[in-house]
Order: structure tokens, then C-alpha cells, then sequence
């Protein structure tokens, strides 16, 4: 179902905040897919799940995060360039009725590479 959405993302190495998304969002049994603001063609695809969460960009670098309650998950890049695979760490999942949160990091053999919280707003 359509839904309005305010997706923002917080780069705790850099203290940046970014608002990715604000606006019109599909939102139907634990999928959420939207475009971003500053680049319409980019498409986000989040499935929430009780002990995961899928993070799917698509665009010219196409990127798949899996983000494990209790695990190590991964994170896959692909650019022009070739494919990067990481290593991603799941700190915190909130979920409620009209907002989800997640803060993780990933790392590149076992340097910390990215940190981050995203919260998405569901209107």
C-alpha cells in the first residue's frame, strides 16, 4: 500500500545526516520500497524481518546488506568495478508502528569501514 515516508541516515563517523527519502513509499507486509530524493532513478528495497533486515539499493552501484540479530551478516557491492564483499555487525533494531531503526557497521577485514543509523518514518 502507499504510504508517505521519511527515510533518514546518520553516518556516526562523520557525525552527516542525510534525509534519503521524503515522500510517496510502498509499505505492505514488511517491505518497504522507495526512491531517493537526490536521485530519482536510485530504487531502496528494506525487508523487515523479527530477526533480519535486508537493505537493497539499486542504481549504477547496486549494494545488498543482511543484517543479523545475534550474527555477523554481509554486505555486497557491486559497481562497475567488480564485486566487494563485507562484513556486516547488526547494534541496534527498533521496530514500532510508524517507525523502524537500525544502527550497524561494516567492515573490510575487520576495519571498521562504515557506521550507521537509518530510521524510517512511516506516515
Amino acid at each position: 500500500m502507499k504510504t508517505n515516508i521519511l527515510v533518514t541516515k546518520y553516518d556516526l563517523l562523520t557525525d552527516d545526516v542525510e534525509v534519503l527519502a521524503d515522500g510517496l513509499g510502498h509499505f505492505q507486509n514488511g517491505k518497504l520500497t522507495y526512491y531517493e530524493l537526490n536521485d530519482p532513478v536510485t530504487k531502496h528495497e528494506i525487508i523487515f524481518l523479527d530477526d533480519r533486515i535486508y537493505l537493497r539499493r539499486f542504481s549504477e552501484i547496486e549494494s545488498e546488506t543482511e543484517l543479523l540479530v545475534d550474527e555477523k551478516g554481509m554486505c555486497k557491492v557491486v559497481s562497475p568495478y567488480g564485486v566487494m564483499v563485507l562484513e556486516s555487525k547488526l547494534l541496534v533494531y527498533e521496530r514500532k508502528e510508524d517507525m523502524y531503526m537500525v544502527e550497524y557497521q561494516i567492515y573490510q577485514e575487520k576495519e571498521l569501514i562504515s557506521h550507521q543509523k537509518i530510521t524510517w518514518k512511516i506516515k
